[in-house]
């Protein structure tokens, strides 16, 4: 399907303004799709109902199903008679939902990410499931998960998502079930919840949105959290620290947790630096991979790094981190792999990454970034 032929039967301009996304028209369109998909029965017999009956069915159709009282956006969001008939037969004709799942995606990469200045993208997808193919899966917690296909090819036993955006949370749900994704994906503000039961998860895998501080009353609820590690006087600007602590907690006492975050933090000091000691004196660090910029469209020219955070290191990495540079690649499906390879099973030999002892990083103040280090100093 033509996702933006699709759209646009409920309004030729709404994909200018973007206002399809926050305003309940995807979330509509997703519904049908899904509903389609869990009783193609019941959807083909509104394909052949009178215009004028389509959308009052449409509707009982889809309170039925959602099994809540249905909120108002589905009504308020229907195209014409006419386009809602349009639009139910290209809704019908969707052979491969996994597939349309993907195009989905696809097409909020190129337009969505206009309007919400945080998306992991498919590439991230791909590279942190590359990343973790040799991990357990039993249970996996995403939390800030977006449209949650960092989930789907995970094959978790227990896979919870969350999400701070209602929206994007109900939006996410709606296409786990249409790619046949078994999971639970809810609306949460996870960093400010005050009182969170560890998730006790194997792996926990976090692409946050760009938050460079918080509001004073996000720093009230702050001071009520009780995932931090260590306390803090001041959070405005602790957004990194803060989902590090908040993954390490959810994970259990061999659990791993795959963080995006802007490569700034590897040089920041204060409470930064002290989280940031704390981790390399527990040799949690197994490894810092730098992105190329602009990946997770954050913002112009902002570079992102994956940290990889592990309990229970194996003994190839234990007493080191291994810092990956990955900004002069495009992250093509070989890029990826190579990236994975040289992560898991670091190798002297290898040029792609560079060891570095402990005992190198406190003698730099504990500093992350790689460009605090040569091989001759090592």
């Amino acid at each position: 399907m033509n996702i933006l032929s699709a759209l646009e039967h409920f309004s030729p301009s709404i994909i200018f303004t973007g206002g399809w996304w926050h305003s309940g028209t995807m979330n509509t369109f997703l519904s049908m799709v899904r509903s389609y998909k869990a009783d193609p029965k019941t959807f083909m017999a509104l394909v052949d109902l009178p215009l004028e009956e389509q959308a009052p069915r449409l509707l009982a159709v889809l309170k039925q199903q959602e099994n809540h009282v249905l909120r108002t956006e589905h009504s308020s969001r229907l195209p014409s008679q006419s386009g809602l008939a349009k639009l139910l037969k290209e809704v019908a004709n969707i052979d491969d939902f996994s597939l349309f799942a993907d195009e989905v995606v696809d097409y909020y990469e190129q337009f969505g990410a206009l309007f919400r200045p945080a998306y992991d993208g498919q590439r991230i997808s791909a590279l942190m499931l590359a990343l973790t193919k040799h991990d357990t899966k039993k249970q996996v917690f995403i939390p800030c998960a977006s449209l949650g296909q960092l989930g789907w090819g995970l094959n978790a036993e227990k896979l919870e998502l969350t999400e701070y955006y209602r929206s994007l949370a109900d939006i996410g749900k709606k296409l786990m079930a249409i790619k046949g994704v078994t999971g639970t994906y809810s609306y949460m503000n996870d960093l400010l919840d005050p009182d969170q039961i560890p998730k006790n998860a194997d792996l926990v895998l976090i692409t946050p949105e760009y938050h460079p501080k918080f509001t004073a009353k996000e720093l009230v609820k702050l001071e009520q959290v009780n995932y931090k590690l260590l306390n803090v006087e001041n959070a405005k600007y602790t957004m990194e620290s803060l989902w590090l602590q908040f993954g390490l907690f959810h994970t259990h006492a061999q659990g791993k947790v795959l963080l995006a975050l802007p490569t700034r933090f590897l040089d920041k000091g204060s409470y930064d630096a002290k989280i940031k000691k704390m981790i390399v004196d527990e040799d949690w660090i197994e490894s810092v991979i730098k992105l190329p910029t602009d990946l997770f469209s954050w913002r112009r020219n902002v570079s992102s790094v994956i940290i990889t955070l592990n309990k229970n290191k194996d003994l190839v990495h234990k007493g080191f981190v291994s810092f990956i540079d990955a900004t002069a690649l495009t992250l093509s499906a070989d890029d990826m792999v190579n990236i994975a390879n040289a992560a898991l099973n670091p190798k002297v030999e290898d040029k792609t990454v560079l060891r570095v002892p402990l005992s190198a990083i406190k003698a730099a103040k504990y500093s992350l970034n790689q460009k605090r280090y040569s091989l001759e100093e090592i």
